[in-house]
């Protein structure tokens, strides 16, 4: 129960500083975090460490970002590519977003899994992605282009779930 409360409070945290507030810590991983004691009983505050890698997000990577988020929670792959330009990403010319690509994509906002189990659902998941590139003669990753802002959302957030993943918890992202 405190370990669900101490992720669902970083990645709560880190949606307001990255979303929001539009200035964050890109370096969230266990040795930048500090626990403190807090009011309740098995209470626990994360204090954030290092801010060597803050950066600023402008308004528009904000707002494509959180654009982004909503279609991807809504499957919507139209919007989801509108605000994926809107955030300077480009696809590899010949490649086309399919459903496989929205499935991966999608399950990076799912809730996050114990250790394992969080392992080989995003291996099944992978393999489905390649099968379907495969089939349709396509090889590699299809993007060509990402935005340094993209990067570091993506780092921050991959990181906060690669934390909670390895504490073997569960964690309801899109709920926060």
């Amino acid at each position: 129960e405190g370990k669900i409360k101490l992720m669902e409070s970083l990645i709560a945290a880190y949606a307001q500083l990255m979303l929001v507030d539009g200035v964050f810590q890109a370096d969230p991983h266990p040795g930048n975090l500090l626990l403190t004691k807090g009011k309740a009983e098995e209470e626990w505050l994360p204090v954030l460490l290092d801010f060597g890698l803050t950066k600023y997000m402008p308004t528009h990577a904000r707002r494509g970002m959180a654009k982004w988020v909503l279609a991807v929670e809504a499957m919507d792959i139209e919007q989801m590519k509108a605000a994926m330009a809107e955030l300077g990403m480009e696809i590899k010319p010949g490649i086309e977003l399919d459903d496989s690509n929205m499935e991966h994509t999608s399950a990076m906002f799912g809730d996050v899994l114990p250790g394992q189990q969080q392992r080989e659902e995003t291996m099944k998941r992978i393999d489905r992605m390649r099968a379907s590139a495969a089939a349709k003669g396509q090889r590699g990753p299809p993007m060509a282009k990402m935005s340094g802002h993209m990067m570091l959302f993506m780092r921050s957030y991959m990181l906060l779930r690669g934390m909670a993943s390895g504490m073997d918890v569960k964690v309801p992202v899109m709920e926060h």
